[in-house]
């Protein structure tokens, strides 16, 4: 490959990488390419990308956004693939999917912003809530007290009202003057 074509590739990816939060690393050694095509395909239907890197070329680009190429370099060996959507959350859900379907995949890595996670962490990213599942909590939590408080209200004027209706019905069966 010539270098003119490997620096339009390397931009290219830069490009694409400099706009996600954060992406998963796998390595799909073992799988034939019809599996690989259904990987793609599976991968696709949940809106979720995969690329695969040059791990030459892909240092360089990871390097031109400023991850730490010795911690890149780490992952970057052997048949590696980038699992990105647009919530990092997202793709990490995706390959924890697939692993617990059986496919012949495994979690190198990950990274986060300019981070580069080792593959445990990486692994464990996929129980961590979306952005919008944290955004509902936090209603949640603001709503949870609300209604609370809507509830002593609402007890109050039942309390109210149920005293009110006692001291009524005492006045009906007293003969209607007051005791």
């Amino acid at each position: 490959m010539s270098k003119t074509l490997k620096g339009l590739i390397r931009d290219e990816l830069s490009s694409t990488l400099k706009d996600l939060d954060g992406g998963v690393f796998i390595t799909y050694a073992g799988l034939d390419s019809q599996a690989t095509f259904k990987l793609r395909s599976t991968f696709h239907s949940e809106g979720v990308k995969m690329r695969v890197l040059p791990n030459r070329i892909a240092k360089r680009a990871f390097g031109q956004l400023g991850f730490e190429a010795e911690a890149i370099g780490s992952i970057l060996v052997g048949e590696t693939a980038v699992i990105y959507a647009e919530s990092p959350i997202a793709a990490a859900r995706a390959v924890r999917q697939r692993i617990s379907e059986g496919m012949a995949i495994k979690v190198k890595g990950a990274f986060l912003e300019t981070e580069v996670l080792d593959a445990t962490t990486a692994a464990t990213m996929a129980d961590l809530p979306t952005h919008e599942e944290l955004l509902g909590q936090i209603s949640f939590c603001f709503n949870a007290g609300a209604q609370r408080i809507a509830g002593c209200f609402q007890q109050t004027y039942k309390q109210i009202a149920g005293c009110f209706l006692s001291y009524s019905e005492e006045l009906e069966e007293g003969g209607g003057a007051a005791a």
